[in-house]
Order: structure tokens, then C-alpha cells, then sequence
């Protein structure tokens, strides 16, 4: 495969992932919106979609500056630039995010559900906060 055609393919990729990023990043701000402007009665777990939301909405975020890159001015299939080193870290980050809130709200619905346990929603929620936000900055400089 030459490079002229491995080009065109990597753009028509990235133009796709692109789009679907956008429509993610759409709902994902949509999700937030009403979670904070419209719902009376703030849930603990909407609480907990809310975090999963804004770990997506970085991960959305971070795919669509691959359209940019593509599109930028002297840009090559490998990735040399500044853009390039923010765009992985900022995935790397969105990544373990989304998994541990994604492990926590798992691990709330069970204790829900099979402990009928609620005193553990309000104990440790600025610590979850921590673990949840600042534990993959850790990860990603590493």
C-alpha cells in the first residue's frame, strides 16, 4: 500500500470516528445538562452516571482532536507532535476514568441490591471523588 492510499483510508477512519465522537460528546453534555438543570431529586447513582459522563465526555473530547491533527498542516501517519502526546494522554486518562466509575457504580448497585446497605452513599464520597479523578492523572504520567 503506497502512501498516498494509506492516507486517504486513515482520513476516512478518522472522519468516522470523528463523527461518532461528536454524537457522543453531544449526549454526553446532554446528560450532564439535565442531571443538573432538570432532575428535582438528585439520585446518588444519576450522581454516579454523571462522573462516568464527564470521564466520556474527555475520552469524546480526545477523539475528536484526531481531526484536527489530520487535518493540520504538515502532518504525517506518524505521531510526532505535541498534539499527539496530548491526545494519548488525555485518552489514557478518560480511559481509567470511565473504568474505576464505571467499577464503582457497579459495586453501588450490588451493594444496593444485595446488602440493601445505603449508609455507604455518604461515607467515603469526596474519597471516590479522588479515586475516580485524580488516581488516573497518576496512572497517565506514569
Amino acid at each position: 500500500m503506497d502512501k498516498d492510499t494509506e492516507y486517504i483510508a486513515l482520513q476516512g477512519l478518522i472522519i468516522s470516528n470523528t463523527f461518532v465522537s461528536f454524537i457522543s460528546c453531544f449526549f454526553n453534555i446532554l446528560n450532564i445538562i439535565i442531571h443538573l438543570f432538570y432532575i428535582k431529586r438528585k439520585s446518588y447513582v444519576f450522581e454516579l452516571g454523571i462522573y462516568f459522563s464527564i470521564a466520556e465526555l474527555l475520552y469524546s473530547i480526545a477523539q475528536v482532536i484526531s481531526f484536527f491533527r489530520i487535518f493540520s498542516p504538515g502532518f504525517e501517519i506518524e505521531p510526532k507532535s505535541a498534539l499527539c502526546f496530548i491526545q494519548s494522554s488525555l485518552i489514557d486518562y478518560a480511559n481509567f476514568s470511565s473504568m474505576i466509575w464505571l467499577s464503582y457504580m457497579t459495586y453501588s448497585v450490588y451493594v444496593l441490591l444485595t446488602k440493601n446497605d445505603k449508609s455507604f452513599m455518604n461515607k467515603g464520597r469526596t474519597k471516590f471523588l479522588l479515586i475516580g479523578f485524580v488516581t488516573p492523572i497518576i496512572f497517565t504520567i506514569m
